[in-house]
């Protein structure tokens, strides 16, 4: 066996830097933390050694293996060859397992304090926030996490270690000590993970009147939904834990969401309603209640298999939940059952479905934890890892994509081909370069998987060199940059031909096909733009886990500079394309727009878009703005999603802009066009946002006559 010194190297200072990591942060926490509680006198011994466990012994035995090691290190022989199993005579496994077992017990004690001593709750938030970011259980939580870096690091020592050595056989046996430590602390650090949602998820919702952190809460499922009240869908947000539900409302811009009300389920059994339904001739009146008889908004067969109702027997509440998807409802029903949630009445409602589905779950999650990116889930990865995890998701990611470009020829250019739905010219012009794309990308996905073969072993995949494949490949993916260049007009042509009734059906077929997953023709042509936009962060990522005296480096660097320009300048070219294809689609959306004015030309740039309010004869209106380079376009809300009704537009070519009278809370500004005497008045909702549209109209007024466009004028 060939054994990488350079690499066993690289682990030893990785295993020194973590534990001079974990020795610098348990002393702040024995400073920050155990020193102030035990110096407050809040409790009796016993008490703070239920609370900190054996924290200070572990970190004295820490101590010892650190101060080894780093002599080791600075020792003035060859670092790759000294018997690194010597530092390791200092640990205490028994420490660790003795922490582990009474993990739980600790937290729930430190809550338990905290809740119900009012001087030790003042104490904390004190320490909370001299010592942001890191807080207690982040802290504590860290002889978890060192066992999962060991675990790791000796792996991977181990594996760069001779196996005649007597070292070999002292590593192998101080890792076997580390496999029971790591599976005990892994539910723990579970409960810490969960406890780090909770806390971050408090930070962010507004208006909740009680605490949400608690050891015991679990988080289970989160989503958008829909409620139904009183024969009407109304959309929210909620969070499902194993002892309440809470109903917010996102706000998306802020991230944030405002607590409305929430339903405990201590009292709470649930109802398939895709199953209840079948019931429903039968009890006319529950219907009534629920509020889906006799009502347009009645949820039809679909949204039946994707609802459940819960009914809150303390207090006689029914709430009815519908979830975008039939297999969300049944996933969110099995976590549910799983907490001992009952059925509603007799009936059996536990259909298949779910049985089937609580199965695959567990299953999934019995898979899961056989993973091997779940063997360090809170430690950092190594190199090793880092780089395995890059190439396997290079090639998982090819092949997906390549099945795209096959798609495309199959089930697009082929086909149009064939029933002559376009000029051959423009055919040609719409499938730019498809072909010798789809023939360079199965050459790569082939070259990866010849590589890879039947290997699954992380330090078999990091082993395998992919540089030289994308350094040979550099030159044929140049024409990508032709395919972007002629992107521009295959988006024109598709949405000219579009208006073909022929073409429309023909479309709308290609969407029921499995292989084409409902989407477009422009949702297929803009994929190799995103994929060699893709390919400088996966090889960058391959890079961060290379190190630079591995042989694959030189030829992964010089791969990564010529793919970073190709996707330099494609991103270029893709910011133009999707704004051009912004205005194509606006202009087939905003009704009475064509017989009014040309919104398509040459030279018009969008800039951005806004609701804003605008002051009429009679009234203040609002409607939507689209700013372009030369015009300012609105038009007001009409029936069908995203679709618009024509109001009018403002011609910015020497037009003027000022500011009128203040109003109380109002931010306006006008407009007044060249040689018109009407006065266009336009109402932000700050001043912010004023100062921004005011500005940039300024500035593209000014563009406008350096340019020489004469007044009123249009591209």
């Amino acid at each position: 066996m060939e054994i990488d010194y350079n690499m066993r190297a690289d682990d030893i200072y990785h295993i020194s830097s973590c534990e001079q990591e974990f020795h610098n942060k348990i002393k702040v926490f024995l400073e920050k933390w155990y020193v102030p509680i035990k110096e407050s006198c809040l409790f009796d011994p016993d008490t703070l050694s239920s609370l900190f466990l054996n924290i200070q012994e572990i970190y004295e035995s820490q101590s010892k293996i650190l101060s080894a090691i780093e002599d080791l290190k600075y020792d003035t022989t060859q670092i790759s060859d000294k018997i690194i199993s010597s530092v390791f005579q200092n640990f205490q496994p028994k420490n660790f397992l003795y922490f582990i077992e009474h993990y739980d017990k600790s937290v729930d004690l430190f809550y338990r304090l905290k809740l119900g001593n009012l001087k030790f709750r003042k104490l904390t938030q004190k320490l909370e926030k001299e010592t942001e970011p890191d807080q207690f259980l982040d802290y504590f939580a860290l002889p978890l996490s060192l066992m999962f870096q060991y675990l790791g690091n000796l792996k991977s020592i181990k594996y760069h270690t001779d196996p005649e050595k007597a070292d070999y056989e002292k590593l192998n046996q101080i890792y076997e000590l580390v496999v029971p430590l790591v599976n005990a602390a892994r539910p723990k650090l579970y409960i810490y993970d969960n406890q780090q949602k909770l806390k971050k998820l408090s930070s962010k919702l507004e208006g909740y009147p009680n605490e949400l952190v608690n050891p015991k809460r679990v988080l289970l499922w989160d989503g958008n939904i829909n409620r139904l009240i009183i024969r009407k869908f109304i959309p929210i947000y909620i969070f499902i834990f194993n002892d309440r539900i809470l109903l917010t409302k996102l706000n998306k811009k802020k991230q944030r969401y405002h607590f409305q009300s929430e339903i405990s389920l201590l009292f709470s059994m649930i109802a398939d309603l895709e199953n209840s339904n079948n019931n429903k001739n039968t009890n006319s009146s529950d219907n009534s209640n629920n509020g889906n008889s006799g009502n347009s908004n009645e949820p039809n067969n679909n949204l039946q298999k994707n609802g459940i109702e819960f009914f809150i027997r303390k207090d006689n509440e029914r709430y009815m939940f519908y979830f975008q998807e039939r297999s969300i409802k049944l996933h969110v029903m099995k976590k549910l059952l799983d907490v001992g949630i009952k059925i509603k009445g007799n009936q059996q409602l536990t259909t298949e479905d779910i049985k089937k589905k609580r199965m695959q779950l567990s299953q999934q999650e019995s898979n899961t934890n056989l993973e091997i990116q779940k063997e360090i889930p809170f430690g950092k990865k190594t190199n090793m890892e880092r780089r395995a995890h890059a190439i396997n998701e290079l090639i998982e990611t090819e092949r997906e994509y390549l099945k795209d470009l096959n798609t495309i020829q199959i089930h697009w250019y082929n086909p149009m081909k064939e029933k002559q739905y376009v000029d051959p010219e423009d055919l040609k012009r719409i499938f730019s370069h498809i072909l010798m794309i789809t023939g360079v990308n199965t050459q790569i996905l082939q070259q990866l998987e010849e590589l890879r073969g039947e290997k699954t072993e992380i330090e078999d995949v990091a082993k395998l060199n992919v540089g030289l494949i994308f350094l040979n490949m550099a030159d044929y993916l140049k024409a990508y940059t032709e395919y972007c260049t002629n992107y521009d007009d295959a988006v024109e042509i598709v949405f000219k031909i579009r208006k073909n009734s022929k073409f429309e059906k023909f479309e709308k077929d290609r969407e029921k096909i499995p292989q084409v997953k409902k989407l477009s023709l422009l949702d297929f042509l803009i994929k190799p733009v995103q994929r060699v936009c893709k390919y400088p962060l996966i090889i960058k990522e391959i890079l961060k886990g290379t190190e630079k005296t591995y042989e694959d480096y030189p030829d992964l660097a010089k791969s990564y500079t010529k793919l970073e320009k190709i996707a330099a300048y494609v991103n270029e070219k893709k910011k133009l394309v999707e704004k051009k294809k912004f205005i194509l689609d606006l202009n087939t959306r905003i009704s009475g727009l064509d017989k009014v004015i040309q919104l398509i030309t040459p030279k018009r740039k969008f800039i951005w878009e806004g609701v804003l309010k605008k002051k009429s004869v009679k009234r203040i209106q609002e409607r939507n703005f689209w700013l372009f380079n030369d015009l300012l376009l609105y038009a007001k809300s009409a029936r069908g999603k995203g679709k618009f009704q024509y109001k009018g537009h403002i011609k910015l070519s020497h037009a003027i802009i000022r500011e009128p009278k203040k109003e109380k809370n109002m931010f306006p500004f006008q407009l007044i066009p060249y040689n018109s005497q009407k006065v266009y008045t336009i109402y932000c909702k700050s001043i912010q946002q004023k100062k921004k549209w005011v500005k940039k109209i300024t500035e593209l007024i000014k563009d406008l006559e350096e340019l020489g466009i004469t007044p009123g004028g249009l591209f």
